[in-house]
């Protein structure tokens, strides 16, 4: 009896399902351990994922500063090719901050200043088109009235919910702030490294491969990191382009926060198919009950 108890699939996965229980119920004693090493693993986690991002845009510059000769058989080192993309992208942030950072604070504080009255716009537009809609024939012998008035409803709880949120997140901005402050010091010296020793992954990784799949896995690997680089570099150029030209043309109509409307369209265009949709909605959000009351 025993012998079979100890053949039997049941009495496996029973053991199997009492351990993971048990482990389970083990780490929920023992959490305290384990919250220092979440929080380490969520403040490195980001520095990590941003500097990942740019490596994949900075190292083909770094691989093309090292092909400039200084003699005949000179080359310029890796760790100056690095300090020198360092340099650069150091001399674009402080060029954007100078001049861009100023004008687009000053268009964040004056949109934020202006929320709460674009919601009570929309609101009252919102109103204005429900009570045009009731009054139509159509809508009284089909009496949807008590519809439209729980949408109105909803319309004003949802305004009131954005601008209680917009207050009770003020309190926030310091913890914000702070850890920001962590991932601009962050990941700057994670890159550097990334930059400086990343060619050096490849041979480790390839060192604990199969040898029979060896050359094919770090091929395929090698592909993949090509693929990868392009297609950020590529989205990072088509962004740059959107939201420059956004900007553009939204001052050259005339726009409000035409750059910081412009901004918002090259972020929202990384995401794929909804991404232009998502970019301009702002700009027709908060000018729509503009267009409504000039009409």
């Amino acid at each position: 009896m025993i012998e079979r108890l100890k053949k039997s699939s049941l009495m496996f996965w029973s053991l199997e399902i009492l351990i993971v229980v048990g482990i389970i119920a083990l780490c929920t004693k023992i959490s305290f351990l384990f919250t220092p090493i979440a929080i380490f693993i969520s403040t490195i986690f980001v520095p990590i994922i941003l500097a990942g991002f740019l490596f994949y845009m900075l190292n083909p510059i770094v691989n093309l500063i090292m092909k400039i000769k200084l003699g005949p058989k000179k080359h310029i080192s890796r760790t100056w090719a690095v300090a020198l993309v360092f340099i650069l992208l150091v001399g674009v942030i402080v060029f954007l901050a100078v001049a861009f950072l100023p004008k687009l604070s000053e268009q964040v504080t004056t949109l934020l200043n202006h929320v709460p009255d674009a919601a009570t716009s929309t609101q009252n537009t919102v109103q204005h088109w429900l009570n045009q809609l009731n009054d139509q024939q159509f809508v009284k012998e089909l009496d949807l009235t008590s519809i439209t008035d729980k949408v109105e409803k909803n319309i004003t709880n949802y305004a009131n919910s954005i601008l209680k949120g917009i207050t009770s997140g003020v309190g926030s901005i310091v913890s914000t702030a702070t850890n920001v402050v962590i991932i601009a010091i962050t990941t700057p010296v994670v890159l550097f490294y990334m930059l400086k020793d990343g060619y050096k992954l490849a041979p480790n990784i390839k060192k604990f491969l199969p040898e029979k799949s060896r050359d094919q896995i770090m091929e395929l690997l090698e592909k993949m990191s090509d693929t990868l680089s392009k297609y950020i570099g590529g989205q990072m150029i088509e962004c740059l382009f959107v939201g420059t030209f956004t900007a553009i043309g939204y001052f050259i109509i005339g726009l409000d926060y035409a750059l910081l409307l412009g901004v918002i369209a090259g972020i929202c265009n990384i995401i794929p198919y909804l991404g232009p949709y998502i970019g301009i909605f702002p700009a027709w959000r908060f000018h729509l009950p503009l267009v409504v009351g000039h009409r």
